[in-house]
């Protein structure tokens, strides 16, 4: 798929999540130290995302999430090492327990009043969820039969060095960017022992992205700021088919349309074509992302999103054109620290150009109830409910050497969660 990110349990949420205000404490040679934990419990009534309630696991779980930042600051210059975890235990599904760990770094170096060099560096190990990513719609007895009896191991890094030109507190600045992008999966040990044929498929997966950027950005008021920008992907896959370049024109906005209310909105046309399959037709179109923040009274917001985007396949040939459309609600109650969350998001997934011209739908209800206790501190309880539908009962790829050995995937699933999270400043 596009890019590996950490589903949190089963789905990330479209909105914006609650921070806590950080607490800095000052150390050694001037550093700044910021650091805090969340602790979640919890139950998952379909660990493994399976489409027939039958095969389901459910299981009670545990999760810590540390994360710990140093800042340090010399005249101009800004250094920033952070880390983050994210540690997580079933107590009848030990097979999917899994641990993330992000280590980044930030630098940015003033070379005169109006050049500076930023350096950003980031590298994420994780693991995919089981019924997730490459294993999608897989039932116990294929994960069983590939191998696949936890979930598959990835490292993805992230670089980029950027050039700024403009004064820190101008109207605007002009800047430069090269970056890499870079997904591998690591400890495939058992699915080659099982498979040699889904082992050469997931090591198919794996690639490099090479990107230049060029954006202006303009400061135009205190309240308003534009974005225009042109990015240009190249992307090489394992499976050289899959290979890529992307070109993106962007206009962004960011503005308060009055006291109370906010849009954020970046609308890029986009041009894909793939270099080694002349089977797959070009995409030519618009990609956005929209939100709107309405806050009518100051313990009371609504939030409305939109977006689309173009992403990869897991198999060659085609894209998938990803449609998510989100509301969320969030109230401060009769004192300003309990509050509820309501969110809902229906997102459509329109596979173009495959084999086949499969659509899904997915739907995500939230609800929770939380209580500040302070800027440091606050707890929350959350209901998740998930559904996913498709057009197609299952979805065939193929994998081997020549592409000859069939593999079904089972759509379509029904997943809930429950879950009790704590975070604290440190």
């Amino acid at each position: 798929m596009k890019d590996k990110f950490w589903l949190a349990l089963c789905f990330v949420s479209f909105f914006s999540q609650a921070e806590l205000t950080p607490k800095s404490h000052t150390g050694w040679l001037g550093i700044d130290y910021q650091a805090n934990v969340g602790i979640d419990t919890g139950y998952n009534d379909n660990v493994t995302f399976q489409p027939d309630p039958l095969y389901a696991s459910e299981s009670f779980f545990y999760r810590i999430n540390p994360e710990i930042r140093m800042i340090g600051q010399r005249y101009t210059d800004t250094y920033v090492l952070s880390y983050s975890g994210d540690y997580l235990k079933y107590e009848d599904a030990s097979s999917d327990d899994a641990n993330k760990h992000d280590l980044s770094f930030y630098g940015e170096w003033w070379l005169g009043f109006k050049h500076s060099v930023k350096l950003n560096l980031d590298n994420t190990i994780n693991r995919e969820q089981r019924g997730r990513e490459l294993t999608e719609g897989l039932l116990p007895s294929q994960l069983a039969l590939y191998g696949i009896d936890e979930g598959l191991k990835t490292n993805f890094f992230n670089g980029e060095v950027r050039y700024n030109y403009g004064a820190p507190e101008g109207r605007g600045s002009l800047q430069f960017a090269l970056q890499q992008k870079r997904l591998d999966y690591t400890d495939l040990s058992s699915v080659e022992q099982a498979s040699s044929d889904f082992y050469q498929y997931v090591l198919a997966q794996e690639w490099v992205e090479s990107s230049a950027i060029v954006e202006l950005f303009d400061k135009y008021s205190k309240v308003s700021r534009f974005r225009y920008s042109f990015i240009t992907n190249h992307r090489d896959y394992e499976n050289q088919i899959k290979n890529s370049n992307e070109y993106f024109l962007v206009v962004g906005v960011q503005t308060e349309l009055t006291g109370k209310s906010y849009i954020d909105f970046n609308l890029a046309w986009l041009y894909k074509n793939f270099l080694n399959n002349s089977d797959s037709d070009d995409f030519n179109g618009l990609n956005w992302n929209f939100k709107y923040r309405w806050q009518p009274v100051n313990y009371s917001t609504l939030e409305l999103q939109t977006s689309r985007t173009v992403k990869d396949p897991n198999e060659s040939g085609g894209y998938i054109k990803d449609n998510k459309y989100g509301i969320s609600w969030k109230h401060y109650w009769w004192v300003d620290r309990l509050y509820t969350r309501f969110e809902f998001l229906y997102n459509d997934l329109d596979y173009v150009n495959m084999n086949t011209r499969r659509n899904d739908k997915q739907y995500t209800s939230t609800v929770a109830i939380g209580y500040d206790y302070r800027q440091s501190v606050y707890m929350e309880l959350s209901y998740q409910d998930l559904r996913v539908g498709s057009n197609l009962v299952t979805d065939t790829f193929y994998i081997g050497e020549n592409g000859t050995v069939p593999v079904n995937r089972t759509l379509g699933l029904d997943k809930s969660l429950i879950m009790l999270t704590f975070k604290v400043n440190i």
